[in-house]
């Protein structure tokens, strides 16, 4: 699976994200501040890029999903290439941090990881 979003109900910003995957092993972090952007490095030298978005989808259906699970933080995250063990393992550590999680970009969102 390449294509994620990381999904919070508070206010998150990619440099909260990038503190959260502090010591995970290999990774090397790159935060740009100001357009509130992240890419991290992985020790596989595939990188995972989260990009932030409005909390909004076009569907209605993606977009009550939204509002019914009270999302105020969304990014897009591409993820192409990367381990998918080491991804997961990376993920749950970001999610457990900051108490958000990760969903497949797919029509149900699944597979979900959370702490």
């Amino acid at each position: 699976m390449d294509s994620w979003f990381y999904m919070n109900t508070k206010e998150k910003t990619a440099a909260d994200l990038k503190e959260a995957a502090a010591g995970f092993e290999g990774a090397e972090p790159e935060l740009w501040r100001e357009a509130n952007i992240l890419v991290i490095t992985l020790k596989d030298g595939s990188t995972v890029d989260f990009e932030p978005m409005q909390p909004y989808f076009r569907s209605r259906e993606d977009d009550e999903y939204l509002k019914r699970n009270q999302i105020s933080t969304l990014f897009a995250v591409a993820a192409g290439g990367a381990d998918e063990k080491e991804l997961r393992a990376l993920f749950g550590k970001i999610a457990r941090e900051t108490d958000g999680y990760f969903c497949a970009d797919t029509p149900d969102f699944t597979p979900v990881i959370k702490a």
